[in-house]
């Protein structure tokens, strides 16, 4: 999920990462959730700290998070509303035809843990070093 952008300016170059979409966790976050979460979506969210630290430590400077986890919910209803009843009932259906009623109930329990007061939305950034 990292994005890379690089720009020239005065014939220097610099290459600026952005995480987008990702999601992270809070602070006291249970682990039995994210130890489910990672059996469900295969996903390892840090918390904005951790997110931040792993930037750090991977060689980015200035580094800085930002929390965007009042967005989560919107974008989740705004899904749901713009596939509408049909929409939600017709990928239903495929969960159902390709998974069973197994599967319809583990996209039901990932929607929770996404809905939960501990699933947060950051936005990470960091700059790599300027070599000379």
């Amino acid at each position: 999920h990292i994005t890379k952008i690089t720009y020239t300016i005065k014939k220097y170059y610099f290459t600026i990462f952005h995480i987008e979409n990702d999601i992270c966790w809070k602070e006291d976050t249970p682990n039995d959730l994210k130890v489910r979460l990672k059996a469900i979506e295969n996903e390892s969210p840090e918390t904005l700290v951790g997110w931040k630290k792993l930037f750090s430590d991977n060689g980015l400077e200035n580094c800085s998070v930002t929390d965007k986890s009042h967005l989560m919910s919107v974008w989740m209803e705004s899904n749901k509303k713009n596939l509408g009843f049909t929409g939600q009932l017709r990928i239903g259906m495929k969960v159902f035809q390709k998974w069973g009623i197994k599967g319809v109930k583990t996209i039901l329990e990932s929607e929770r843990i996404f809905k939960s007061a501990y699933t947060g939305y950051g936005i990470i950034v960091g700059r790599k070093p300027i070599k000379d």
